[in-house]
């Protein structure tokens, strides 16, 4: 007996480089709900953070996502390409980030790999090695798909929503057995894997081993979530102090440093780092740090702290902006922690301030 009507929620996932294949997903949904929900009282409600999510600052964006979306979905639909995306402090991106939480809250996963050619634009190398890597782990411990062509990759989803939805239907719709008479004699044996024999009649009801979860996530022993916020302001500051003194560019300078990090303690991303490792990666900050502030021009680079404080003040003072509200919202733009005083700022998170303040205070 069909039901009289079932929602399932599916919430499409991935990064900025499949927003196509994102469209096709979202039209071969509506196609199903076309042509299937009346015979099957099911309708499926597509989702995707761009224009599901609803703004909330009570934490941190991808920690939003995850409870707006994905916890709420019976099916995630992720996508990759030749990018891997942002990383968010938990995961290596907000994608991976998602389907690691799915997957630990037992929701189910369609995973799905391009094979297409994508044009190469500069960075592009460093995307697609975390992709590569990415892939290899999930078809380590599960079953992706890969397609050649997105009228496949089109035809190849329509088929396993069909399937997959069926699925889902029969779980929400399964009739659970009716308990025994009350006066009627049991007799239960429990174990991980096991049958039970309940006295009803010689019934015998079969309790399969749930199946395993697997959860696609750090090793264990990798540096946490504060920690790689600690290791990258490390970085970040000494890109800062290097630039000037060196005069190369911010962006060069960040790359080398993290270039330099990752060579010195044999490590193919600064996250994949051990949290035992965090005294010895300390030692080499301040080391590396220490060689800079004792070169000459080191003493220009401290004193341009002191001008940076008094540049943004007076800009604020011009602008008619306050403490109390414009350090909370240069935290949430710039990403920083909560601060009440400048003197609370890394000299690069100082750097990033005095940049900021100097745009809003331009003419419109």
């Amino acid at each position: 007996m069909k039901p009289k009507h079932t929602k399932l929620t599916i919430t499409l996932c991935g990064p900025g480089d499949v927003i196509r294949e994102i469209g096709i997903a979202e039209n071969v949904i509506d196609s199903w709900n076309r042509t299937s929900r009346t015979l099957t009282g099911c309708e499926l409600a597509c989702q995707h953070w761009n224009t599901h999510a609803v703004p909330d600052m009570k934490a941190r964006g991808q920690e939003v996502i995850n409870h707006q979306l994905i916890d709420k979905s019976d099916l995630v639909i992720a996508i990759f390409w030749a990018r891997l995306g942002t990383p968010t402090g938990l995961a290596d991106s907000g994608t991976v980030e998602e389907v690691q939480r799915a997957m630990a809250r037992g929701i189910r996963v369609m995973l799905y790999f391009s094979d297409l050619a994508a044009p190469m634009q500069q960075g592009d190398e460093a995307q697609r090695a975390k992709v590569k890597d990415f892939r290899k782990r999930v078809m380590d411990t599960g079953f992706a798909w890969s397609f050649s062509s997105r009228l496949k990759f089109e035809n190849e989803l329509r088929e396993h929503l069909g399937m997959v939805v069926a699925e889902l239907l029969e779980k929400k719709t399964r009739v659970v057995p009716k308990k025994a008479a009350r006066k009627s004699p049991s007799i239960r044996q429990s174990s991980s894997r096991n049958t039970q024999v309940v006295g009803d009649h010689n019934t015998i009801y079969a309790s399969p081993h749930p199946p395993a979860k697997i959860v696609i996530g750090p090793a264990p022993g990798q540096v946490t979530a504060a920690e790689q916020t600690t290791i990258l302001k490390w970085l970040d500051e000494l890109a800062v102090l290097s630039a000037e003194l060196m005069e190369k560019t911010l962006g060069e300078r960040k790359a080398e440093w993290r270039s330099r990090l990752l060579k010195r303690f044999h490590a193919p991303r600064y996250n994949a780092l051990m949290s035992e490792q965090m005294p010895e990666v300390e030692k080499w900050y301040r080391q590396a740090k220490g060689r800079f502030l004792r070169k000459p021009k080191a003493k220009k680079s401290r004193a341009s702290a002191v001008g940076w404080k008094k540049s943004i003040k007076a800009r604020m003072t011009a602008m008619g902006q306050t403490n109390e509200d414009y350090y909370p919202e240069i935290a949430v733009r710039l990403g920083l922690t909560k601060f009440t005083s400048l003197n609370e700022l890394s000299p690069p998170d100082l750097e990033r301030f005095y940049n900021l303040v100097g745009r809003d205070a331009r003419p419109k």
